[in-house]
C-alpha cells in the first residue's frame, strides 16, 4: 500500500506513515482482502509502548463504525483483529493511538482493502 505515494523515492516514509510504526498482515503482504472471516493486522511500534487503541473508518470519513484495543504481543508488537461482516467493498482507514506512557501518544493509520 505505500507504493502510489506522492513523494520521490528516499529515506523518509510519505505521510501519513511515521518510522514509529509500522503495518503488516501474514494474511495479505498487500493489504488487500478478500475472503477472510477475520482480518489480522500487526502493529510493530519502534517506540516503547504500553497499550494501543484503535478505530476503523471507511477510506477519509472521520467517523468510526468500530473501536477497541489491540492485544498485546512481546517486542513492542500488537494485533488487530476485525471481523469482516460489517465491511462492505472498498477501502478504509485503521486509525491508531500508542499509548507510550507519555503525555503525547503516537498516532498513525494503516489504509487496507476489502474487495475493491
Amino acid at each position: 500500500m505505500n507504493i502510489n505515494l506522492p513523494l520521490p523515492y528516499g529515506q523518509k516514509c510519505a505521510p501519513p506513515q511515521t518510522p514509529e510504526l509500522v503495518f503488516y498482515s501474514h494474511q495479505s503482504e498487500n493489504l488487500i482482502f478478500g475472503g477472510e472471516q477475520k482480518i489480522e493486522i500487526t502493529c510493530q511500534a519502534g517506540v516503547r509502548c504500553v497499550g494501543l487503541t484503535w478505530s476503523l473508518h471507511r477510506n477519509m470519513i472521520a467517523k468510526p463504525f468500530l473501536e477497541g484495543k489491540a492485544e498485546a504481543l512481546p517486542s513492542n508488537r500488537f494485533k488487530i483483529e476485525l471481523s469482516t461482516a460489517p465491511l462492505q467493498p472498498g477501502f478504509y482507514d485503521l486509525k491508531v493511538k500508542l499509548d507510550n506512557g507519555t503525555s503525547k501518544p503516537v498516532d498513525g493509520v494503516c489504509v487496507f482493502g476489502w474487495k475493491p
